[in-house]
Order: structure tokens, then C-alpha cells, then sequence
């Protein structure tokens, strides 16, 4: 899933920007079951729960951030 985070931003930004790239044709009907269980909203919101801290530095963030500004690591997960 490429682009899931700026969903928030639809209406202001283009459309197509969360996309779900398939390397294996096979896996078309997982990704598809995947990709619609994420826009119903049960995947949209799970990472963006909680503050995550830092695995590198230990600089507390807020959850919709997925590397740290502190040290530019990303997100573990």
C-alpha cells in the first residue's frame, strides 16, 4: 500500500494517490479484499492510534507520523 496516509487530504488533493501495487498476478483477489477493507476504514485508522516512540533516538511522536523528525528514522511496522 503506497499512499494510504494522505487519504486525510482528499478533496484538495488529486485522486489516485493511495495505490496498491501487485508484483504477483496471483494475489490480485487478496489485494483487492485488502484494499477494500482498508478504504471501509478498518485498516485507515489502526497505525494512528497511539504516539510511537523512536526505535533509534527515543523521540516520543504523534501517531500520524511515519518516520521521526528528530532523527529521520522510519516508522518500525
Amino acid at each position: 500500500m503506497r499512499g494510504e496516509f494522505l487519504l486525510g487530504g482528499l478533496g484538495e488533493l488529486p485522486a489516485g494517490l493511495c495505490q496498491v501495487w501487485i508484483v504477483n498476478d496471483n494475489e490480485f483477489k487478496r489485494a483487492d479484499a485488502l484494499l477494500r477493507q482498508f478504504l471501509q476504514g478498518e485498516k485507515a485508522n489502526e497505525r494512528l492510534r497511539e504516539p510511537w516512540r523512536c526505535t533509534n533516538c527515543g523521540e516520543l511522536l504523534e501517531a500520524q507520523f511515519t518516520g521521526c523528525w528528530q532523527c529521520g528514522m522510519a516508522r518500525p511496522g
